[in-house]
């Protein structure tokens, strides 16, 4: 009987010990879950406070980069130590908010064109300062972010600039501030450099390439009566240069436009095609005023009449009664003079020019053979900006307005070939190639009544028929818009980005568009109603063009 009692007792026994093992094991257990917990509470509170001071580092880090470059417009500007880091701190607390505690320290070096800025931050902690023991807590976690502007691609910058009459006053003084500061900035960090290269071309309605010019392989020197738009007649083979000095005159510098299609493109001058060509401009000396009466036309409509049309060496010429005298019934020549002559051949013969002395009041005002030439002269692409400045000073107001001409020499000004060369290779992809075309108004080409039919200007003379045969200002300013758009898009072809500005509230809706057409795209075209807005504008182009960059 005793086996059963103790198996009984064993079994009571063991089950006190199980019970005693329960026990004891959910006290293990109790203490392991405790530890676990206090871990994974201190993981949660890591992440929990390591995203939110990683996402107020990347708000913060957003905000020094946008602050740098808002700092970083005012490189190459007049007061860019003082400004530009202004800006920045501003920009920078504008974004991160008043309640932030984050400082911005900005530091900007005009010479290597370079803006630098720091922030220190401090993250309050949520959670971590809770679970850490008190010599560990973290009550903050610091946050520095840092942010480096600097310049970037190599640019070409041609700037057609309007000097025409309607440009004088404030508004060629605003025009000379936008282009200098649009000069600083596009050359900031790049002085004397070869990266950054800039030319101006002044245009009315005509544009001057310089009289230091004349002896270039591009230029006409060959017998008047060969070119295709002749304006004087000349049987002995003189050109215009010889013209000129029999009359004992220099050469302005300005040039016609050529032949077509050879104006609106870059094509190279080649003397076996004098269509390539360019023909110095020469305006000719204008009827009398007796031979315009004879023919009927008003002696004030022929504006630039310097010389006797029977002077020179022109044969000697019949003299008849010019002014009559009626006295007791009788009628009596009171003044004799030469017979008058036809308006073509007074205008083209070419005797009068020889041994004449050029008088710029000879009946009326009158201007000479360099008529129609009154801006400075281009400025080829050049890195120096003290030259560049100094040349801005010169631009003036005067003349019409030829935005074509001023567009395709800004063209040539970039071009890698004849005229100019100083442009880099188009296929040189390191090198971005810009135009802005600036005007307060639209393409201008002055009619007369007159058998020219127009003043003398790039285009020769209305009659000619280089623009229009009609003979009406809408018919030659439409020409000219046609001839402007065909410049702009064979430049934007061989990968010139063109801006263009329309400067003042005088330019119609048709000049607007033409304007926008002639743009790259329309972000590319610019609207300045006033002088502030015009110098605004040529700074926003001119960072535009920085091509800026955040290296971090």
């Amino acid at each position: 009987m005793r086996g059963p009692a103790v198996c009984k007792s064993l079994s009571f026994r063991l089950g006190r010990f199980v019970q005693r093992m329960a026990a004891d094991e959910r006290g293990v257990t109790a203490v392991i879950f405790s530890i676990m917990f206090s871990a994974l509470f201190f993981v949660f509170a890591l992440a929990v406070d390591y995203v939110g001071a990683t996402r107020e580092q990347q708000r913060q880090q957003s905000a020094i980069d946008a602050a740098a470059l808002a700092g970083s417009h005012y490189l190459g500007l007049q007061n860019e130590d003082v400004d530009g880091p202004e800006a920045a701190k501003r920009f920078f607390r504008e974004n991160m908010g008043e309640a932030s505690q984050a400082d911005i320290e900005v530091t900007l070096d005009g010479a290597t064109g370079t803006l630098k800025a720091t922030s220190d931050n401090k993250y309050l902690t949520r959670l971590l300062k809770a679970v850490l023991p008190v010599h560990l807590r973290k009550e903050h976690l610091d946050i520095g972010v840092r942010s480096t502007v600097v310049k970037g691609d190599r640019v070409e910058v041609a700037m057609a600039l309007d000097n025409s009459g309607s440009m004088s006053g404030t508004k060629i003084e605003a025009l000379k501030q936008a282009a200098k500061d649009a000069i600083g900035i596009i050359f900031s960090g790049s002085d004397g450099a070869d990266d950054v290269k800039i030319g101006l071309v002044p245009f009315a309605a005509s544009v001057r390439v310089g009289a230091g010019y004349q002896s270039a392989s591009w230029l006409y020197k060959g017998s008047e009566a060969a070119l295709p738009h002749p304006l004087f007649a000349d049987s002995t083979g003189k050109s215009r240069f010889d013209v000129l000095a029999d009359m004992g005159q220099t050469w302005a510098g300005c040039v016609e436009a050529r032949s077509a299609p050879y104006d609106t493109n870059d094509a190279i001058p080649d003397a076996d095609d004098i269509n390539t060509m360019f023909a110095p401009m020469f305006a000719p000396d204008e009827p009398d005023d007796g031979n315009a009466a004879a023919a009927g036309y008003g002696t004030s409509d022929y504006s630039n009449n310097y010389l006797s049309d029977f002077g020179g060496d022109c044969p000697t010429p019949e003299q008849v009664c010019i002014s009559w005298r009626t006295r007791n019934g009788e009628r009596t020549c009171r003044t004799y003079g030469p017979a008058p002559i036809g308006v073509v051949e007074a205008q083209t013969r070419s005797c009068k020019y020889r041994s004449a002395t050029v008088s710029t009041n000879f009946e009326g005002s009158a201007v000479g053979p360099n008529q129609s030439c009154t801006t400075p002269a281009i400025t080829p692409l050049s890195s120096d900006r003290v030259q560049l400045l100094a040349e801005i000073d010169k631009l003036v107001a005067s003349g019409n307005t030829n935005i074509s001409e001023g567009a395709a020499w800004a063209w040539r000004v970039l071009s890698p070939t004849a005229p100019f060369m100083e442009g880099r290779s188009y296929n040189d992809r390191s090198n971005k190639k810009i135009m802005i075309v600036m005007t307060d108004g639209d393409n201008m080409f002055a009619t007369r009544p007159t058998h020219n039919a127009s003043v003398y200007a790039a285009y020769g003379y209305g009659a000619q028929n280089r623009l229009s045969s009609t003979y009406s200002s809408a018919a030659f300013n439409a020409g000219l818009n046609s001839k402007t758009l065909s410049v702009c898009g064979n430049a934007k072809e061989e990968g010139i980005t063109v801006y263009t500005v329309a400067f003042g509230t005088d330019i119609s809706t048709t000049g607007l568009q033409l304007l926008e057409d002639c743009a790259t795209s329309e972000r590319h075209a610019y609207i300045a109603s006033d002088e502030a807005a015009l110098v605004n504008t040529f700074q926003n182009i001119a960072r535009e063009i920085s091509r800026l960059r955040v290296a971090m």
